[in-house]
């Protein structure tokens, strides 16, 4: 008679244990840790402890991903058993658009003597074998037609020069 007590509170305490959540584990991110994420989805309800029932996963990670405000581009919580994983895809910025159509010129960022000069658009200003100065002029959005008329472009192009530089130690 102890015999089949004991194996039905063991059959009816399995039962009820399986019903819950033990484990909660996080895949899919990089940037954003794993306590962040683990926070935010047992403000949710997702925590050990919980019943599964009570979990409705869709909700919760659309709700996630509003908490996230962007950082997040996909987050799902999937039940296996008595584990909930939790699957997330970090955002991930906007490449930046370079213009390439505004009229600039080109300068020297430091003091150097020019060895290359590699023009794709815009009007060369110096040449190789030329000395500059942090701020000279290098290709010009400036451009002289055949015509003789003149206008104006995006600059383009790669110059290079050797620079000197000093480093100092003191001991």
């Amino acid at each position: 008679m102890g015999l089949v007590i004991g194996v039905a509170a063991a059959i009816i305490t399995v039962s009820y244990l399986s019903t819950m959540i033990w484990t909660v584990s996080v895949s899919g991110n990089e940037n954003i840790s794993d306590e962040q994420i683990l926070n935010v989805f047992s403000s949710l309800g997702v925590k050990p402890g919980a019943k599964r029932r009570d979990i409705n996963a869709k909700e919760i990670s659309d709700e996630a991903l509003k908490i996230f405000d962007g950082d997040l581009s996909f987050a799902v919580v999937n039940l296996n058993g008595s584990n909930a994983s939790v699957e997330v895809r970090e955002s991930v910025p906007a490449p930046k658009i370079e213009d390439n159509e505004t009229p600039c010129n080109i300068v020297a960022s430091e003091d150097g003597v020019v060895t290359k000069v590699q023009l794709y658009s815009g009007q060369e200003e110096i040449k190789a074998g030329s000395a500059v100065l942090k701020g000279n002029l290098l290709i010009s959005g400036v451009k002289t037609n055949q015509d003789k008329t003149e206008s104006l472009v995006h600059a383009a192009g790669n110059v290079y020069a050797e620079v000197e530089k000093k480093h100092f130690f003191r001991f």
